[in-house]
């Protein structure tokens, strides 16, 4: 659905760059592995437990957003559920039909991107539409905020949220690339309302004009489970301003989580590959996707087991690998979360790229906050780069080629439909 995200990869394994800002909290365990041979994929360290901070009402306010170690939905949801994960029989054909625009491993050209706003001599203001950004910003509802009724302009059907009404806080933007993505919560309601080419919301009029969107429960209520996804009795319509019809805050690289001391990101992460053909696997089976890539996507290797939506990347590597190949603060947050949950595909880019999505810095800059991917940038010495009209921090998601290529190699499909082990042991024998 889109050109760029987040983060992205050109040619090559993923090296990636990000843009960042400052942390909010800290008190996340010190790591989510045993630092010994175990394996990163152990359910008991990552389940999802009542230690996982949740949504909250006060939330939203500058300085009161979500903190470290913050798991967005449902215990229940696949995102939040760690391995160990059971290979697709198919896995390595799969990967390298993901893979199969990247060049090959040592020619790496990768990247997570996101914003560095404001500048020095630049206006605090979001970067022009000459240099997007396509993290996805995402602001809490309140009570004083002004109320818009949701107007869908596309001719694409039944809108789910035509004529809502939601307030929307002064001051939010949608992102600055094509695909205009925002996320409202109104979480005493528990709801999040996603909008896909959303307008910039003017406090001057009561009706904000958006492209398409939905609405989905933040929280499990009643009978109600809140996956960020899928079609639930009480809401079959969910969200809907992606592809993947998956909510914008789930599964984002946050900086918050990068920042703190564990760095722990709790979750599967979101990623956007260069093409996804046929019905969707779950936990997104009920995506119907292109039955041709567009022209754009490198050709698959092997056209019979092309990726699908649903389907989970992961890394198979334990603790005491990832410890070895020199990763900084920012890589080894990256693939520990690999190693632990993985990433669900829930859109395609139409080209080379594969994107990890990102949260927005304007989610925080719009309400008074600082840009809080700057902490990360800084804890990992990335510097601000001048990219024309405004500065990005490029963060690398491996120190060299050589750990590049270890990695590739590990990079596993998960098959679907299929529960991990009971034992709680990594699939297939731990490497040390």
């Amino acid at each position: 659905m889109r050109m760029l995200a987040g983060a992205y990869v050109a040619a090559g394994f993923l090296l990636a760059t990000l843009i960042v800002g400052c942390a909010h909290g800290s008190d996340i365990p010190t790591g989510p592995v045993d630092s010994g041979a175990s394996s990163l994929h152990s359910a008991s360290s990552h389940d999802g437990g009542s230690r996982r901070r949740r949504a909250s009402t006060t939330a939203g306010a500058a300085g009161a957003w979500p903190g470290a170690d913050y798991q967005p939905f449902s215990q229940r949801s696949a995102f939040n559920q760690a391995g160990p994960f059971v290979p697709d029989p198919e896995s390595a054909a799969i990967v390298a039909n993901i893979m199969s625009g990247q060049g090959g491993l040592n020619n790496a050209a990768v990247g997570v991107a996101a914003d560095g706003l404001p500048a020095p001599a630049l206006p605090a203001t979001p970067l022009p539409t000459a240099n997007p950004d396509y993290g996805y910003p995402y602001y809490y509802a309140s009570a004083s905020a002004p109320q818009y009724t949701i107007h869908c302009i596309n001719p694409w059907g039944r809108c789910p949220i035509e004529g809502a009404t939601v307030r929307i806080p002064t001051g939010a933007m949608p992102e600055t690339g094509s695909d205009g993505h925002m996320a409202v919560l109104d979480v005493a309601n528990n709801v999040e309302y996603d909008f896909f080419a959303s307008s910039v919301p003017n406090p001057s009029s009561s009706t904000l004009n958006v492209g398409w969107g939905g609405s989905g429960p933040i929280f499990d209520s009643g009978t109600v489970t809140a996956t960020g996804y899928g079609s639930t009795s009480a809401n079959p319509e969910p969200f809907q301003a992606t592809h993947g019809d998956v909510a914008l805050t789930l599964g984002t690289i946050r900086p918050a989580d990068l920042a703190a001391a564990g760095g722990v990101i709790p979750h599967a992460l979101q990623i956007a590959i260069p093409c996804a053909l046929g019905t969707g696997v779950a936990p997104l089976d009920y995506v119907t996707a292109d039955t041709t890539c567009k022209p754009a996507a490198p050709p698959f290797l092997n056209p019979a087991f092309p990726p699908k939506y649903g389907m989970r990347l992961y890394l198979d590597a334990t603790a005491v690998e990832l410890s070895k190949l020199g990763l900084n603060k920012f890589q080894l947050s990256l693939w520990t979360a690999m190693a632990t949950y993985g990433a669900i595909v829930t859109d395609t880019t139409g080209n080379s790229s594969i994107n990890f999505q990102t949260e927005d810095p304007r989610t925080y800059t719009t309400q008074g906050g600082p840009n809080p991917w700057a902490a990360v940038a800084a804890q990992n010495g990335v510097p601000a780069v001048n990219a024309g009209q405004g500065f990005k921090y490029y963060f690398n998601l491996a120190p060299n080629a050589t750990a590049a290529e270890f990695i590739a190699s590990r990079l596993e499909i998960a098959e679907p439909g299929v529960s991990p082990p009971s034992t709680g042991s990594q699939y297939g024998p731990t490497r040390l």
